[in-house]
């Protein structure tokens, strides 16, 4: 069995083809560094297309706390030069709203002060 149990944040939901994208912080800011990799308490789900009308009828918003069933689901992108990669996309079985107090406060910025959309806009990283 594939299958995964989230309680975050909604930060953000993007249309994406005939999909959304959630950003759901699951966590706590961390601090920024300078370093090339960087960890977050965050994760982007997939809702596909085929829950995007149940999705949408449950008037979930930024700043919502949230349960999300999911699954995980590998992705192979094929190199040029015959390699290839594999990442792993999270995709929404199903979404609920939930009561819980996740004493997260929600990070909403009307400006990006670094250009660096996902840590500004996702107030993922503590100032």
């Amino acid at each position: 069995m594939n299958a995964n149990l989230i309680v975050g944040q909604v930060m953000s939901i993007e249309e994406h083809g005939k999909s959304k994208l959630m950003l759901l912080r699951y966590g706590p800011p961390r601090e920024k560094t300078k370093k090339a990799v960087q960890f977050v308490n965050a994760i982007y789900i997939r809702i596909p297309e085929s829950q995007v009308e149940a999705f949408n009828s449950k008037n979930i918003r930024e700043a919502d706390v949230v349960t999300v069933t999911a699954r995980n689901q590998g992705v192979m992108y094929s190199q040029p030069i015959g390699q290839s990669n594999i990442l792993n996309e999270v995709i929404a079985l199903n979404v609920t709203k939930t009561a819980l107090d996740l004493d997260i406060q929600p990070v909403l910025v009307d400006s990006l002060d670094d250009g660096d959309a996902l840590s500004s806009a996702a107030g993922l990283f503590q100032d």
